[in-house]
């Protein structure tokens, strides 16, 4: 955010404007999509229905598959109650640890360690060491070699 705020005239003005616009616009976005789920799929399922949605959504709640399973995994509650603790509790230790550029510090590297993790794998997909036949065209593939 501060790289941004050095470039524009008014800042103070600017970055507040930019902020709220953006987060206008993604409410709206995500007000659109929920719109559209509702008006595409039915709420309520009919397993004579034409509809495949409708179908699908009677079939799921008939079967109970995903439901069973995650009560087997997760318990009665089918929350996974173990995560979510260890999460509540890593998040207070950490914004209880220090200042907001520490947990900047810490995300930013974590983000940057998984950035770089998916660099090296897509130069090496792209190489073919992982089987015999590229994957993907990346920069150290044997055609995009010059010799």
């Amino acid at each position: 955010m501060t790289f941004a705020a050095e470039e524009v005239r008014d800042p103070e003005r600017t970055v507040r404007r930019a902020l709220v616009a953006g987060t206008v616009l993604v409410v709206v976005l995500y007000l659109a999509a929920i719109l559209a789920y509702l008006v595409v799929l039915p709420a309520l399922g009919d397993p004579q229905s034409a509809d495949p949605f409708a179908r699908g959504i009677a079939h799921a709640a008939r079967d109970r598959i995903g439901s069973a399973v995650m009560e087997v995994i997760f318990g009665p509650t089918g929350a996974p109650a173990a995560a979510l603790l260890f999460q509540g509790v890593w998040v207070s230790a950490l914004t209880l640890s220090g200042t907001y550029g520490d947990l900047l510090d810490y995300v930013i590297f974590a983000a940057l360690l998984f950035y770089a993790l998916t660099v090296v794998a897509t130069l090496r997909i792209g190489s073919g060491a992982t089987s015999g036949r590229r994957m993907v065209a990346a920069p150290t593939s044997p055609s995009r070699r010059r010799s």
